[in-house]
């Protein structure tokens, strides 16, 4: 007997980035923002591995005053001045941006990337920067200053930066979430080198051969899942959230939700958080009762083990939407 479901209706012109001298230098912290801001260029190269996933290596050219290329195995970025391209390399397409501090500030937005802000801002991580000394630690035989740092950005809420006292540049960080403030991810800096004159034509972008230009929307629709378990799997490895949506063919609401919500932008961009997947009821209705779905459309928000962490039933509007889901993206991962 196929179970039935009730569906709920609830009524109810940027500036390109400047950069911005920071002069005080007073502690291994102040140092370190103090010498990445005076520099005139920095050439990044390191490796992330979130706890259970595989290892995530980047490099990063940064110079004044506003040029960058950041290179990882996914995609290319690469900000001339003027424009900001990103290039996905599994689909050979890219997409390209006016430069505006925004656009800037979103490119290097995930934790591994945004400790590098202070390169162009000296006060990007407030004003006062809010950050603990930890006192030192050593590793392989030498000293490093360690220091807690807030992030303002990314997927994680705090940065412990084990600082070389020579350079006061990171050798280390452990990136952190939650109030409890556990490590979910490890950041080993391979090399930083400052100071070197750089050719604008370092910074300029080449599609590769066969490469299309598609739109902004187009290179960043996210994948749907309809297998939960799969959308675990790729979760656990990225360090997100699953966001589930429980709907049916037949619900009004339902229709309304996707509409109004989840076929937009706005909504697309929310995938650097979220892993997500659609459950058709009448299709899985055994999972759907393991997850005690009664009215439609209910949306969860799942770890990567499958638990339930949040739960919203009905549609109402885009902004009682949006009120649910930025809880958790301000507590997830870009």
């Amino acid at each position: 007997m196929k179970k039935s479901y009730k569906a709920i209706l609830v009524f109810s012109a940027a500036m390109p980035v400047l950069a911005i001298a920071y002069v005080q230098a007073s502690n291994p912290i102040q140092d370190f923002i103090h010498n990445l801001n005076q520099a005139g260029s920095a050439n990044v190269s390191a490796t992330s591995v979130a706890l259970g996933s595989s290892p995530h290596s980047y490099s990063i050219v940064l110079s004044k005053p506003n040029l960058f290329k950041l290179d990882d195995s996914a995609k290319l970025v690469v900000a001339n001045g003027t424009t900001v391209t990103t290039y996905d390399k599994a689909k050979n397409e890219y997409y390209e941006l006016p430069e505006t501090a925004t656009s800037m500030k979103d490119a290097l937005s995930r934790s591994e990337y945004s400790i590098w802000l202070a390169f162009y801002d000296g006060q990007a991580f407030g004003n006062p920067v809010q950050s603990q000394s930890l006192g030192t630690a050593s590793i392989d035989g030498s000293s490093f200053n360690k220091v807690r740092l807030v992030l303002p950005s990314g997927n994680h809420t705090n940065a412990v930066l084990y600082l070389d006292p020579s350079t006061a540049m990171p050798t280390k960080a452990q990136l952190q979430k939650g109030d409890q403030a556990s490590t979910t991810e490890i950041l080993k800096v391979n090399s930083v080198t400052t100071g070197a004159a750089l050719p604008a034509s370092q910074f300029t972008f080449t599609p590769p051969s066969g490469a299309k230009k598609v739109d902004e929307a187009s290179l960043m629709k996210p994948k749907w899942f309809t297998d939960l378990s799969k959308a675990e799997s790729l979760a656990k490895q990225t360090n997100r959230y699953v966001f589930v949506d429980f709907f049916a063919t037949w619900c009004e609401p339902c229709k309304m939700l996707q509409h109004d919500v989840l076929d937009t932008k706005q909504f697309n961009k929310l995938s650097k958080y979220f892993v997500f997947c659609r459950i058709d009821t009448d299709q899985q209705p055994t999972l759907s009762a393991q997850y005690n779905i009664t009215a439609l459309p209910t949306q969860d928000i799942l770890d990567a083990s499958g638990s339930v962490l949040d739960q919203r039933v009905g549609y109402s509007n885009p902004d009682d939407f949006y009120a649910f889901i930025s809880k958790w993206q301000k507590k997830s991962n870009p």
